[in-house]
């Protein structure tokens, strides 16, 4: 997971966003939270625009029924600095591909967003690419001109990157060597170089060099990372303490973050940047945090500003972390995602809360482990569907049922955060989005601000750009749609089964019952290679019997047809997400099914 902020005034995302949170760096005061600035940078405005729909429903597509590929790039949201990465600069309301200039495929691994650039990293084959705005050298490439495609960033030495990170106007990157390299905007001495001059190109930050660097965190205008002993290291601007040294005072070079009787004994693995504040995790699955706390986003359970890093009382081990402007979010290690902080525009994601939250709260998430069961009662029950007396409390007296019920069901891997938006990536690779709504950031084909955790449906995403599209042909593929559920129903049988026959190696009979499962297993005779026969001259009745087995067939088995749009979906398997100040970015895995 790439967590990521976002500042929206330098190449900044509207005048609207702007004028409504008060955003701005050249503003004495923050009218959502109360900050204050003293430090100036140059901004330019805009507005956007959206894109329109293609209206072409009955289009047909060439594909097979096996494709699937790793590290795909799709972007959505606001673009006009070419930040999604589409070629253009007109805003995309659902998920579309990123164009990659190059013919061969790239297979992306890492992601990250700045206010209005992404960074990104490829590997097979490997590659250190860059995106969008660039008035202050943030993409790395040595100018100023923006790009709306990905470029790759050349760099003399052979050091590979393996962590990136992207601040508002600056971005930071850690070789396999343990180097942390850092380019952009340079005010406040983000860059960690001394000074507070721009670098174009990615330059190495000296005074850290033979510290092992494993992971970095870029807020709006400081910036953090941590070593290969669990040590803390920050630069930057420091009014509310958000470099964890103990003072208020701001570092142009790395300072050590404080030792306190706690943390001295802690081992940090990750740290990320929210706007003015900073939260760590260590090995052990504990939190610290500290900086800014108006919204309460250091949980810390009160709205004082921490100038030491201070943990956070949390019973539930910690694997995944990740910050927005003024919120926070975590993952456990039983599958849950909790959320902190701001509690406007939904990004908390816990429905209606009417006040800010300074300690860790649990998203409810039943809307994703009900997809695991035959109805959608719970997610009625819990939420309250069509119940205005449903309360805070009555979410939390389900809760017991709910893990009951669906603890076989989908659990939270990875969350993400960006100014006022965050994500939940399950096991299963769903994403759901939630907070604010505006130029169709939280990709659901709405601009309204969603405050519980929606899924981004499949037929969102688009499809992948290298399909052919052909003339029209009247074919109906019913059956080969068909023997596609069944073929899934089969599998699905088959793995009850097989938990049935493990439970009854252990407490039943094993001479008897067993033997009569695996006949039941035999007798599914599911074969993934079946061919479906489907010839475009015949009448599309003649398709009933036209599929066979070909598993003694040792080639690839590979269904192409010539199918309309609207009798396919894209299956997808979200990896990551990272979230600009308006745009977004997701790696996905996609595969064809209906």
């Amino acid at each position: 997971m790439i967590s990521s902020v976002a500042n929206w005034i330098s190449c900044s995302t509207n005048a609207m966003d702007r004028w409504i949170f008060g955003e701005g760096e050249d503003e004495s005061t923050s009218s959502s939270s109360n900050e204050s600035y003293d430090e100036n940078d140059e901004s330019t405005s805009s507005s956007s625009s959206s894109d329109s729909e293609d209206g072409k429903r009955n289009s047909i597509l060439e594909v097979s029924s096996n494709s699937n590929e790793d590290g795909l790039v799709y972007s959505w949201g606001y673009n006009y600095f070419g930040q999604c990465g589409n070629g253009g600069n007109q805003t995309i309301i659902v998920p579309s591909p990123v164009q990659f200039s190059i013919d061969i495929k790239i297979s992306i691994k890492t992601i990250a967003c700045g206010d209005s650039h992404t960074l990104a990293i490829a590997e097979n084959p490997y590659g250190l690419y860059s995106w969008g705005c660039n008035r202050w050298g943030q993409l790395g490439l040595g100018d100023q001109i923006n790009r709306n495609q990905p470029t790759r960033i050349n760099h003399s030495d052979r050091a590979t990157f393996v962590a990136i990170a992207c601040g508002s106007q600056h971005s930071m990157i850690v070789s396999n060597f343990g180097e942390l390299y850092t380019f952009g905007c340079g005010t406040t001495g983000r860059l960690g170089l001394g000074d507070e001059s721009p670098r174009f190109k990615p330059t190495v930050v000296s005074s850290l060099v033979g510290k092992q660097i494993v992971s970095c965190g870029a807020g709006v205008m400081h910036s953090s990372c941590v070593d290969s002993t669990g040590k803390i290291y920050s630069f930057g601007w420091n009014r509310y303490g958000q470099l964890g040294t103990g003072s208020v005072k701001s570092h142009t070079l790395p300072a050590k973050m404080k030792e306190t009787q706690i943390t001295s004994k802690m081992h940090f693995v990750k740290v990320v940047c929210g706007k003015n504040h900073t939260l760590a995790l260590s090995n052990n699955g504990e939190m610290v945090s500290f900086g800014f706390n108006a919204c309460g986003q250091l949980g810390v359970g009160s709205h004082l500003d921490q100038i030491n890093p201070t943990k956070i009382e949390f019973s539930e081990k910690v694997l995944d972390i990740a910050t927005g402007y003024y919120h926070s979010l975590c993952v456990t290690d039983n599958g849950e995602a909790y959320s902190w902080g701001y509690m406007s525009d939904g990004g908390l994601g816990l429905s209606e809360v009417y006040t800010h939250q300074t300690k860790p709260k649990l998203i409810p998430l039943v809307h994703i482990r009900h997809t695991f069961s035959d109805s959608n009662d719970a997610f009625d029950e819990i939420y309250g569907k069509g119940d205005e007396n449903t309360t805070e409390e009555t979410i939390e007296n389900h809760k017991k049922y709910i893990q009951d019920k669906y603890s076989t069901g989908d659990f939270v891997e990875k969350v993400g955060a960006g100014a006022w938006n965050s994500a939940i990536i399950t096991s299963s690779g769903k994403l759901y989005t939630f907070g604010y709504g505006d130029t169709f950031r939280t990709g659901n084909h709405e601009e309204n601000d969603q405050d519980i955790p929606i899924i981004i449906e499949q037929d969102k995403w688009g499809l992948e750009r290298n399909f052919n599209i052909k003339e029209d042909l009247d074919i109906d593929l019913n059956e080969i749609i068909e023997l596609e559920k069944e073929k899934r129903l089969l599998k699905q049988k088959k793995k009850q089964l097989k938990l049935e026959k493990q439970q009854l190696k252990e407490n039943q009979d094993k001479n008897v019952i067993i033997e009569n499962v695996e006949k039941d297993l035999s007798s599914l005779n599911i074969n993934n290679s079946n061919n479906i026969n489907t010839n475009n001259n015949n009448n599309n009745n003649d398709n009933n019997n036209n599929h066979s087995d070909n598993s003694n067939n040792s080639s690839p088995n590979i269904i192409t047809n010539k199918i309309n749009i609207n009798n396919i979906k894209v299956y997808s398997k979200v990896t990551n997400i990272a979230f600009g100040g308006a745009h977004s970015i997701a790696v996905v895995r996609n595969s064809l099914k209906k």
